[in-house]
């Protein structure tokens, strides 16, 4: 391969229309599994459930799963531990009701 064919594939590596990470919740919550118990099911639904939070805290280890779909899952994870311990800090502080 050429320098000018190197230099072709790194301009296109960060082009939007096939992303191999994913950085924001909005992308994320999106992103539908394509394997396993929840094959075709958004995230965010996934998501909801206890059992759906342990799925996919396994299922980002698995061999099946994509960078993206573990770089979603982890924005997922990460968003939704954030969101507990600030309920939890507000209940604490007592400016949110139980």
């Amino acid at each position: 391969m050429s320098r000018y064919e190197e230099d072709a594939l790194y301009e296109f590596s960060d082009d939007d229309s096939n992303p191999q990470v994913v950085s924001d919740f909005k992308m994320a919550k999106n992103v539908c599994m394509t394997f396993g118990k929840y094959k075709g099911k958004p995230l965010r639904e996934i998501m909801k459930t206890v059992k759906g939070r342990s799925y996919l805290k396994w299922a980002k280890t698995a061999d099946r799963v994509s960078t993206f779909e573990a770089t979603a899952i982890d924005v997922m994870l990460k968003d939704y531990r954030q969101r507990k311990f600030e309920r939890r800090q507000g209940i604490l502080d007592g400016e949110t009701e139980i």
